[in-house]
């Protein structure tokens, strides 16, 4: 940890983070960028993590559950739905109200609530702020498209997003898109965070056959927004110049058989390893044995998993989507457009002749930026900010 940081302690704030979605034992990957973020700060800040839940079946009304979890302590919270399911934010609220009571009684009194995603966290965090007098800050990791898709959310979202005392967007693009869609607020941009004690290049790869590996990460959902098909559409536009390579396919999800069948099709199946869900250690195994990377998707407001391949010193081609579009310059690899499989061919092709000739060392310092400390660092600034504006204690 950076020594310029002051330790936990009474210098440190005491933050609550409400997550709206966290890691539930079946999904290991759900919230996981929230969880990295909380890592990266827990040394320096008394952080607790406050998870409200809702449940439609069981006997008991509300169950309160104080545990730790990676040496933060966590509750998570279930409240039952009474009635129409289609009110749970209703319920979600009062869970929190309920749960920050006992939170107090349970001897932490926060100094500002850092609720993740505009809904159902925000509405809380702001429910909690006006009740409680305390400041909220909300980190926005999703498109509005997205985040603003009933009625309701968007009756509700624009006076959270606005009340907020800051408003942290993951990238640029995310700012972009969160401003033309009429959600005012005090906005600034905070990307996600590499943990470089587990994403870091490996040694020089001995190459006995010439064999050339690459790797993507992408969670196998029924939205295929990882752009899976444009890549394996670009693989089959140049299959007879693929010699001895070999494309590491990380992740999990509905569509795996799909694309599995898909790239047998398409006659590319050959030069695909599918390995599932792989645990971050064994992802940057995967990726330091990998001689670059690749990124395919249609969209991304951030891209966490090409600024871990950057740490670990791989060269990159991605579409130009989330931190490439802003990031990814001729130094770091090839960006090329979005659902354009010819585009994504002749990177593919391009970079299959110049990955070795890349910087690795270069590319590893041009990550340092989204490393542990210099994320807390700004979290630091952000928290004493605000609570000395409102001048909590």
């Amino acid at each position: 940890m950076d020594k310029t940081l002051r330790r936990r302690g009474r210098d440190g704030m005491n933050v609550l983070v409400i997550p709206g979605y966290y890691s539930d034992g079946q999904d290991p990957t759900k919230g996981i960028f929230i969880r990295e973020q909380i890592q990266a700060c827990k040394d320096i800040h008394q952080i607790r993590v406050l998870f409200p839940q809702t449940f439609i079946s069981g006997q008991e009304e509300f169950h309160f559950i104080k545990q730790n979890e990676d040496n933060v302590v966590t509750y998570r919270t279930y409240l039952k739905i009474l009635g129409n399911p289609a009110k749970s934010n209703h319920y979600y609220t009062l869970n929190a109200v309920l749960s920050y009571e006992l939170i107090l009684k349970d001897g932490f009194k926060p100094h500002i609530i850092h609720a993740h995603l505009s809904y159902p966290s925000g509405i809380a965090a702001q429910i909690l702020s006006r009740r409680f007098k305390i400041p909220y800050i909300i980190t926005e990791h999703s498109r509005p498209g997205l985040i603003m898709r009933t009625p309701l959310r968007k009756a509700l979202i624009p006076e959270a997003v606005k009340q907020a005392s800051c408003v942290i967007a993951i990238s640029n693009l995310l700012k972009e898109e969160l401003v033309s869609a009429n959600l005012a607020g005090n906005y600034k941009v905070l990307p996600n965070v590499v943990n470089h004690d587990v994403f870091y290049p490996g040694e020089k790869k001995v190459n006995y056959n010439n064999s050339i590996n690459a790797v993507i990460v992408a969670n196998m959902r029924t939205d295929h927004i990882k752009g899976l098909k444009y890549l394996f559409e670009a693989l089959s536009l140049i299959k007879d110049k693929l010699n001895n390579f070999k494309l590491y396919i990380i992740g999990d999800g509905e569509t795996k058989d799909y694309y599995a069948e898909m790239s047998k099709r398409l006659g590319v199946f050959g030069f695909c390893e599918f390995h599932g869900y792989k645990k971050k250690t064994e992802i940057a195994d995967l990726m330091r044995e990998s001689d670059f990377f690749i990124m395919s998707s249609d969209y991304e407001t951030g891209g966490c998993v090409l600024l871990e391949a950057m740490a670990c010193g791989l060269p990159v081609i991605s579409t130009r989507v989330g931190y490439a579009r802003d990031e990814v310059n001729e130094q770091l690899g090839i960006v090329v457009d979005p659902k354009d499989s010819g585009s994504l061919a002749q990177g593919i092709l391009q970079m299959l002749t110049t990955f070795h000739l890349y910087n690795r060392d270069e590319i590893r310092k041009a990550s340092e930026k989204y490393s542990y400390n210099a994320y807390c660092r700004e979290m630091d600034k952000i928290y004493r900010q605000v609570v000395m504006e409102r001048g909590t204690s």
